[in-house]
């Protein structure tokens, strides 16, 4: 018989909390000294209270980050097969008044003419198009390697882990996007220096966030959707009415054959790799709740069962 190991999960648990911690800082060092590309494009308020006040991650958030490192690692195989060569965790930072910025693009490919900035992605829901925050990340790697390197083009290399999928997007350098990322980074910075809390902005990570217990923008409530979640409010409503309408027609079909089946008295057969069998169900007993409450309401109380409050979404 089989038993739950709560020894080896808790080893593990410990063991990847360990390996997180190392490997943070021998990649990215002490974060709360200097703004990343992944800094910007996340919510102003949850970037400056992950510097100044860090909460310890979660055994299931250190999961997630560990997918991360996964899907970098399948990016680094094609890489390496396909012998070309390519630079990682390459760490580029600001001059000037912007040497408060660092970044660690996840690769730098050697085309020859040019170099290409890669950066990877692991997600359950790979999008159409990448979102905003993604490429203004990638825009500022680009524009601060530009200073060294030419660059025109980097590519977001999206993995789902669980489906094997894999979707890549060409980002073009734009030095407008490039000013929108610099500026996103210098107001982040000022509120560290300054220690104002920014500005909180609604995404799609809002519910993931370890700040979103106080955070000013949840408790007002939204009457809009990021951007990002727009393109997937989309992309559900057209699921959904494919969905319907797959249904529809396979109820129709269902229909055809059973109405064949049953009246040749047919109970299984054979359709090249198919096998189609028929069989008649004896109908389900239930229970007229209603009628039960009514008639004997001391039973129905005693009896019934109040199921867990859940959430409801509907798109017309």
């Amino acid at each position: 018989m089989a038993t739950t190991n709560e020894k080896f999960l808790n080893f593990l648990e410990n063991g990847i909390k360990a390996f997180s911690k190392k490997n943070t800082a021998e990649t990215l060092g002490d974060r709360s000294t200097y703004v990343g590309s992944s800094d910007i494009g996340q919510c102003p308020r949850k970037a400056f209270l992950t510097k100044t006040m860090p909460v310890e991650a979660s055994f299931q958030q250190e999961l997630v980050f560990l997918r991360g490192h996964m899907a970098e690692s399948v990016i680094r195989y094609g890489l390496q097969g396909g012998k070309i060569p390519f630079e990682e965790q390459v760490e580029v930072a600001g001059e000037g008044d912007h040497a408060f910025i660092k970044t660690h693009i996840d690769f730098v490919v050697n085309m020859g003419t040019e170099n290409i900035v890669v950066e990877c992605k692991s997600t359950n829901a790979i999008p159409e198009t990448p979102y905003l925050s993604w490429i203004l990340q990638v825009q500022l790697q680009m524009g601060l390697l530009r200073k060294s390197k030419k660059v025109e083009r980097g590519i977001i290399a999206v993995i789902n882990l669980n489906t094997g999928a894999l979707e890549a997007f060409d980002v073009s350098f734009s030095e407008e996007m490039f000013q929108m990322a610099l500026s996103r980074a210098k107001n982040l910075w000022e509120a560290l220096e300054t220690k104002q809390e920014p500005q909180a902005e609604t995404g799609s990570l809002c519910s993931f966030c370890s700040y979103k217990g106080n955070c000013p923008a949840l408790h007002k409530g939204a009457d809009s959707l990021p951007l990002e979640l727009e393109q997937d409010a989309l992309r559900y409503a057209e699921l959904q009415k494919a969905q319907k309408d797959a249904q529809k027609e396979a109820d129709g079909l269902k229909s055809k054959l059973m109405d064949f089946m049953s009246a040749t008295n047919t109970k299984k057969v054979q359709v090249q790799d198919l096998s189609i069998s028929y069989s008649l169900m004896k109908g389900r007993v239930g229970v007229d709740s209603k009628a039960l409450a009514e008639q004997h309401p001391e039973i129905f109380e005693t009896l019934k069962t109040v199921g867990k409050d859940y959430g409801m979404l509907r798109i017309s």
